[in-house]
């Protein structure tokens, strides 16, 4: 303890305080996991008696939602970041749409997967969602592969529960993992090969989530101290430490290793499965400060990086739509639940009609809370 008060991001995380409802919150926190099991009755009760199917619904389907972790869209080569960290995604921009320019609702990984998988309400977070995505495809006939690179029990119970088949790859928990996102890629080979004629493939990566240099194999390691490049220049020039700008070459090459995984895993789909709707779905559940606007580096609920995001999509429906980076669209990524299942086809036929993220008339529609990063929120 001594030791790890030594370093000032314990400190500023975990001050004397915190320790004194320590218990009170791991009670919480196992209660809440109990409650689980109710919240999913009442999902699939909703879901079977409110799901609609569109006119254009498909009897052979597979879609692909890849959930990254602390990936901020400001570390893009693709979209205007000086560093070529998208290598990939800027030899596949002629059918991919990238959206540089969502935001999620919150800097850290629970809260942020329930708005995008849930109905969950932003302005009271601690309400129980009244429906879920996984619900609507479970009902609708999907299959639902659950292929996990984080060791999460609160999320496991929340939502891997509800799939039919799941993976938990990692078996170690946050900054000590280093289980590389590629594991689950013969998981998903074989998730892709099942006959099954309507699949949902979620698999949750743990991405670029701290500890950096533990997110990527040693050939990614392409940027290091000393390199001179614009990218060290401004940090230097706003006095950010050497520590945060270590962090930050270690954040670059993780970027980039999730650059070459996103190009690997959508062509498997494209190559394995040879007929019916399918879609690739790339989003981050929050971004990361990593010398942006302060000298830090980490899961930061209080400047914009923390809630930037990208949203990377491909779909073989076939209709006309412009591809390429788009740097000025606004999303919600709270939204993530119903785009995807507009893209499956499927609906709650008490949902009011409203546009989706593809449409050319969607806006973004601003709530009390946005934007989140002017709010204070606990890490």
């Amino acid at each position: 303890m001594v030791v790890c008060y030594a370093i000032r991001p314990a400190r500023a995380l975990f001050p004397a305080i915190y320790w004194t409802n320590y218990y009170h919150q791991i009670q919480k926190f196992q209660d809440s996991i109990q409650q689980h099991q109710q919240l999913h009755t009442a999902w699939q009760h909703k879901a079977s008696t409110q799901l609609a199917l569109a006119p254009d619904f498909q009897a052979q389907q597979t879609h692909v939602l890849i959930l990254s972790e602390s990936i901020t869209s400001l570390n893009l080569g693709v979209c205007g970041y000086p560093r070529n960290t998208t290598p990939e995604l800027a030899k596949h921009l002629n059918e991919l749409q990238v959206f540089c320019q969502a935001y999620s609702p919150y800097s850290s990984t629970i809260n942020s997967l329930k708005a995008n998988l849930t109905d969950s309400s932003i302005l009271h977070p601690n309400e129980e969602p009244h429906e879920s995505l996984l619900s609507y495809a479970k009902a609708a006939g999907f299959r639902i592969y659950w292929l996990s690179n984080q060791d999460d029990s609160y999320i496991s119970s929340l939502f891997g529960s509800l799939a039919d088949h799941t993976i938990y790859h990692n078996k170690r928990s946050g900054r000590s993992s280093s289980a590389l996102d590629e594991e689950l890629l013969p998981y998903y080979l074989k998730a892709l090969n099942d006959s099954y004629p309507k699949k949902l493939i979620i698999l949750h990566f743990i991405g670029a989530h701290p500890n950096y240099a533990n997110r990527y194999p040693e050939q990614f390691e392409q940027f290091k101290e000393g390199n001179g490049d614009a990218v060290e220049h401004d940090l230097e020039q706003r006095n950010i430490g050497l520590w945060v700008q270590l962090k930050r070459n270690e954040y670059d090459n993780a970027i980039l290793y999730q650059d070459a995984l996103i190009t690997q895993f959508l062509t498997a789909l494209k190559q394995h499965v040879a007929t019916g709707q399918r879609s690739f779905t790339y989003i981050s559940d929050h971004g990361n400060e990593v010398g942006h606007e302060i000298d830090y580096a980490g899961h930061s609920p209080n400047t914009k990086a923390g809630y930037q995001v990208p949203v990377i999509l491909w779909s073989n429906d076939g209709k006309p739509r412009q591809m390429g980076v788009n740097s000025s669209k606004i999303l919600d990524t709270a939204d993530l639940d119903t785009n995807l299942m507009h893209l499956m086809r499927i609906r709650d036929k008490t949902d009011t009609p409203h546009a989706f993220w593809l449409d050319k008339d969607y806006q973004f529609q601003p709530n009390a809370a946005f934007p989140y990063w002017k709010k204070k929120k606990s890490p």
